[in-house]
């Protein structure tokens, strides 16, 4: 076996392993992809002019996979799911956040909203009262319903589902939910913002809630442009 030969068989043996399509498909391909190298270095190209114009072996291969509509199917079901189970995670979540805020709550109203005495400052006993400020939650549940629906419908996006104005329903809800809750959660944290530090426990949360807001407007974007191209077809 010459020098070329042993090129050819190794590049098409890194083409038959990226393919993903069933054996005789790949045997097909490699035969053809064979034969097509053949015939130009009869023409007159060497070998290693031929292999640069095809192509990387993942080049190749990607564009049979493409062609035959394979390979990317499993990858594309696999982001589909995830987004489903993060918007299951973040709606477990928000719920679980709901319940332990109304039972802080009522914790605060049962036992520590009442007047207590303590010692310390030049005036001596200084009577205070202790009260639990229940910060207003409303913005983060609304941004984070927000997130969950974009997730889902990420999801049916990925699916090709609601292709029509009536696909524009649950983005569009998801998108207003993560506005008035942004502005409720602005209006809510107003007064603390004078204290906002540039450390990473004060913007890990505001980058988060970027992202859960960026999400619904996004996939509510894409939505009128699929609309709008499909109403131009």
């Amino acid at each position: 076996m010459t020098e070329d030969q042993k090129k050819i068989k190794r590049y098409v043996n890194a083409v038959e392993r990226k393919l993903k399509v069933p054996l005789k498909m790949k045997v097909r391909i490699n035969a053809d992809l064979g034969t097509d190298i053949h015939a130009r270095m009869e023409a007159g190209q060497s070998v290693d002019d031929i292999l640069e114009e095809i192509g990387s072996p993942k080049e190749v291969a990607d564009r049979f996979n493409g062609e035959l509509g394979v390979g990317t199917q499993t990858e594309a079901s696999l982001m589909r799911f995830l987004f489903l189970f993060l918007a299951i995670l973040v709606s477990v979540y928000t719920a679980y956040e709901l319940v332990t805020d109304m039972y802080i709550n009522e914790f605060m109203d049962a036992y520590l909203r009442s007047p207590v005495t303590i010692i310390g400052g030049a005036d001596g006993p200084t009577s205070v009262f202790v009260a639990y400020n229940s910060v207003p939650k409303l913005g983060n549940w609304m941004i984070s319903g927000g997130f969950a629906l974009g997730c889902i419908d990420v999801y049916l996006y990925m699916k090709r589902k609601g292709r029509g104005k009536t696909g524009l329903v649950l983005p569009l809800i998801a998108s207003v939910l993560g506005i008035i809750g942004a502005g409720t959660w602005i209006m809510g944290f107003g007064d603390n913002f004078q204290y906002w530090e540039m450390t990473w426990e004060y913007n890990f949360p505001a980058f988060l809630m970027l992202i859960e807001l960026a999400l619904p407007l996004g996939i509510l974007i894409l939505r009128i442009k699929q609309l709008k191209n499909k109403d131009v077809k």
